[in-house]
């Protein structure tokens, strides 16, 4: 497959169809909505949609521009590597978090949640790591959740571990934030 990994529009635009059919391949959306989500005009996203059905990755199912996500398009916006999520995952570089992205942050937050008070951090200290962690929650409840945001305040919340007694943790983030 020869997806143009540059046009991260395209990527952010399967990801959100993704999302909003569930991952149902047999569902099927407007594909005019999607694009609205991603603050498109209707032109930009019948040109996105008609490129990611050139690569095999969306169908068009009604010809008022209902479109659905193909498996290969799935395989696209869902990560391939085995074992839980969080574990070998990197934050894609796309302006709005995939499903993998959003599965691998889930999962450190989760922990992060759970090592909060053994962490050995003062008071200040863990206020400001309880704004990162607020902030990424709530990005996390949006359609279309930042990963520039979610990247600053896992940098941010890494510099808190230096202090901290939870290397583990800092090298967690560290892989999530990728090279």
């Amino acid at each position: 497959m020869n997806f143009p990994e540059s046009d991260e529009i395209a990527l952010n635009f399967l990801s959100i169809l993704h999302d909003l059919t569930k991952g149902d391949m047999a569902s099927q959306i407007s594909l005019y909505q999607v694009g609205e989500t991603l603050g498109l005009d209707r032109e930009s996203s019948l040109r996105i949609a008609e490129t990611l059905m050139g690569e095999g990755l969306v169908e068009i199912r009604t010809l008022s521009g209902g479109i659905g996500i193909t498996e290969t398009g799935q395989k696209k916006v869902t990560p391939t590597e085995g074992g839980e999520a969080g574990e070998k995952a990197a934050l894609s570089s796309s302006a709005v978090m995939t499903p993998g992205d959003r599965k691998a942050v889930e999962s450190l937050i989760n922990t992060l949640k759970q090592a909060f008070d053994s962490m050995g951090l003062d008071f200040d200290g863990l206020a400001d790591l309880a704004v990162d962690i607020k902030t990424i929650d709530l990005q996390l409840t949006s359609k279309t959740p930042k990963t520039a945001v979610t990247r600053e305040c896992f940098i941010s919340i890494a510099s808190r571990l230096e202090k901290s007694r939870s290397p583990e943790l800092k090298k967690r983030i560290a892989e999530l934030l990728g090279p």
